[in-house]
């Protein structure tokens, strides 16, 4: 009986000895995959994040996308540029809201109806005179903004840099978007 106790006694400690040894290896696994994201150029976030603090991380900052820094316009910004054939603005609200009112001028191209209304715009965003596109949505909460930004930039728009001499529209948000368009007293168009 004594040689059983043993051989169990034995047993015992090589599965506590690879139990131990799997979870240093765990451990090594987490602390290297946690290493390599700190030095990625788009590190995953390492806490859940809604849809909307996806799309919207800028709330007091110039950036709007952690993927793709499109920067913010503010309304006044905005005002000093409307009128020149170089600018279109993009209201990414839902149609319906788009008919209550818009930024004069506004062409509506909704997250919703993107291709659809994509098709109306697309001679207007391709235009040769068209510099910058500015993208808007009821405010800084709102994910539509970015979204329809995004899918700009994905299509080839530019939106890192400040100048358009290279060529090619550059893609903005309007900070605060339909809200605090309204609440500087600006002209709306119904």
């Amino acid at each position: 009986m004594s040689r059983t106790t043993g051989e169990t006694a034995v047993g015992k400690r090589a599965i506590l000895r690879d139990l131990a040894a799997f979870l240093l290896l765990c451990v090594i696994s987490l602390v290297v995959g946690l290493v390599i994201n700190v030095f990625r150029s788009n590190p995953l976030p390492l806490r859940y994040q809604t849809p909307a603090e996806r799309a919207m991380t800028f709330r007091g900052s110039e950036r709007c996308h952690p993927e793709n820094p499109i920067r913010a316009i503010s309304p006044r910004a905005l005002q000093t540029l409307m009128g020149r054939t170089d600018v279109v603005i993009l209201d990414a609200r839902a149609e319906d809201v788009y008919q209550k009112g818009h930024i004069p001028g506004a062409i509506g191209l909704s997250r919703e109806r993107f291709e659809t209304d994509l098709e109306k715009a697309l001679p207007k965003l391709m235009a040769q005179t068209t510099r910058t596109l500015v993208v808007y949505c009821s405010n800084d909460g709102c994910e539509d903004g970015p979204g329809v930004a995004q899918s700009l930039v994905e299509m080839g728009f530019d939106s890192t840099r400040t100048s358009t001499a290279a060529g090619g529209a550059r893609v903005r948000l309007l900070k605060g978007g339909w809200d605090a368009w309204v609440e500087a007293r600006l002209p709306v168009e119904r």
